[in-house]
């Protein structure tokens, strides 16, 4: 007897990682308010804030940056902030099992 495989469709795979995603988001939107208010506060523009979530990798870093922005921080020590915080992120890449990685542009991604 042959089993049947599952393949779920696109909307059945969006719906999964809405769903499996929820409990994750919920932990975000109080960091992003926090984070409004404090770009708010500090009298920088409303905009800041969506163009730091999009531009910072680490969201401690987009509150970091609030400060060093209202304060103008000179353009070099920016930089080497946002590469003290973001280098933790490279130990992350050890654990990272990038043999289950097949195809060429993924495994390029990946890495």
């Amino acid at each position: 007897m042959q089993q049947q495989v599952f393949h779920p469709t696109r909307h059945q795979q969006v719906t999964a990682g809405i769903r499996d995603s929820f409990s994750a988001g919920l932990g975000i939107f109080p960091l992003g308010i926090a984070l409004g208010l404090l770009v708010l506060q500090a009298g920088l523009p409303w905009w800041l804030t969506p163009a730091l979530s999009l531009s910072a990798f680490a969201g401690s870093l987009e509150l970091l940056l609030v400060g060093m922005v209202a304060s103008a921080t000179p353009l070099a020590a920016v930089a080497l902030t946002v590469l003290v915080v973001n280098f933790r992120h490279v130990f992350y890449a050890f654990s990272f099992p990038l043999h289950l990685v097949r195809h060429p542009l993924a495994k390029a991604y990946a890495v």
